[in-house]
């Protein structure tokens, strides 16, 4: 049985990587996986494939040249994932993660960002139009926990956490704009867990035995997490236990930036006022006028919303509600849901957080006041 059945049958797969200890593992997966139709292995040394669908491609990750030439090599077929297994955290005795500020060098900082965030988003830029259309397709990259600003509490590191914060900023950035062309269409950054490979081989000593996998377990693992994400997980960074992992603190501090909308009977909403534009903020509370010619958008919509978020979760997913868009459900307790929702003005980017509550204004207020955006403990 193949292990992407959510993408349906005759599946074709460029791996950028193959000759690394994650890629090489994906590799071989993949390439016995009765779903796959073509496997296209890109690396800069060439490398023995198995199987009759696996064919060797070069490609030098730095070089936008080499990379407009991987993407060409396909041909006119279609693809449908499209996976960058590079990166880089140490080279010999000239490249070493810091441990202080004092040991930052410009030139491996820049050897870092070229590798771990500029070449995936070239790989995206000549990669993506050959994905196919009106069907789940993926392009994903391995990024790391260490790219999270909200996770980092240890310091150190400083090149490494710096490339993959980009490459996550980058990613969100491209899914975006991918999602407005082929909604179908995923975008995401992978964390694959501490590896036994090359990459991580100085650093493991003080691992534990069962958090040091395989490059092979990890393959499996993030391939589960590949077949069950949806477009609604586009811009997200996942582990490999298929568990979001956050960017950045998003704090709502809703006692002093929010108002408390009244939604039917007996139901409130509150919602971030201060993210939202004069517009934004007119169209908000027009909705809970009396009249309700358009259920969504003018009076009474927020009692639609109130209904639906009652029912379950999946019904509110992707409606607009002012200058911002529900994106998923962050956390439900008693009566209460409180909903992820992004920008969608343009303006500036941002995430806030909707709630909607039964009970008084001063209860909804006070649960409000301490809504954190998830993943900040």
């Amino acid at each position: 049985m193949s292990r992407l059945t959510s993408f349906g049958n005759n599946i074709n797969v460029a791996v950028i990587g193959a000759s690394g200890g994650i890629g090489g593992a994906f590799c071989e997966v993949l390439a016995a996986d009765p779903g796959v139709t073509r496997l296209f292995a890109f690396s800069r040394r060439e490398t023995t494939l198995p199987g009759e669908a696996a064919t060797w491609h070069a490609i030098d990750i730095t070089d936008e040249g080499s990379i407009e030439a991987a993407a060409a090599s396909t041909g006119d077929l279609e693809l449908d994932l499209v996976l960058v297994l590079t990166g880089i955290l140490h080279r010999g005795d000239d490249l070493r993660p810091e441990r202080r500020l004092s040991e930052l060098d410009p030139a491996s900082l820049a050897a870092v960002l070229a590798i771990n965030a500029t070449g995936p988003a070239l790989v995206a830029k000549h990669f993506l139009p050959k994905l196919r259309q009106r069907k789940k397709t993926m392009f994903a990259a391995l990024s790391a926990r260490v790219g999270s600003i909200s996770d980092n509490r240890l310091g150190g590191w400083a090149s490494y956490r710096a490339s993959k914060a980009a490459l996550n900023q980058l990613v969100k950035t491209i899914a975006i704009e991918q999602g407005r062309r082929h909604p179908n269409s995923i975008v995401v950054t992978l964390h694959p867990g501490t590896v036994d490979t090359r990459l991580s081989k100085p650093f493991t000593d003080s691992t534990p035995e069962d958090k040091l996998f395989s490059p092979r377990q990890s393959a499996d693992y993030l391939l589960k997490v590949i077949d069950e994400l949806g477009p609604a997980d586009s811009g997200g960074l996942f582990a490999w236990d298929g568990s979001r992992i956050e960017f950045q603190r998003l704090p709502i501090r809703i006692r002093r930036l929010c108002s408390v909308l009244p939604v039917a009977q007996n139901c409130n909403l509150v919602v971030d006022m201060q993210n939202q534009s004069r517009s934004g903020q007119r169209k908000i509370r027009s909705m809970t006028n009396d009249n309700n010619n358009d259920p969504l958008s003018t009076g009474g919509g927020l009692e639609v919303l109130s209904r639906l978020a009652a029912t379950g979760t999946d019904k509110l997913v992707g409606r607009e509600l002012g200058d911002c868009r529900i994106t998923g459900l962050i956390a439900e307790g008693g009566m209460s849901r409180v909903f992820r929702a992004e920008r969608i003005d343009g303006s500036f980017e941002r995430d806030v957080a909707i709630k909607i509550s039964p009970g008084s204004d001063s209860e909804s207020m006070e649960l409000g006041s301490q809504a954190r955006l998830p993943g900040e403990g």
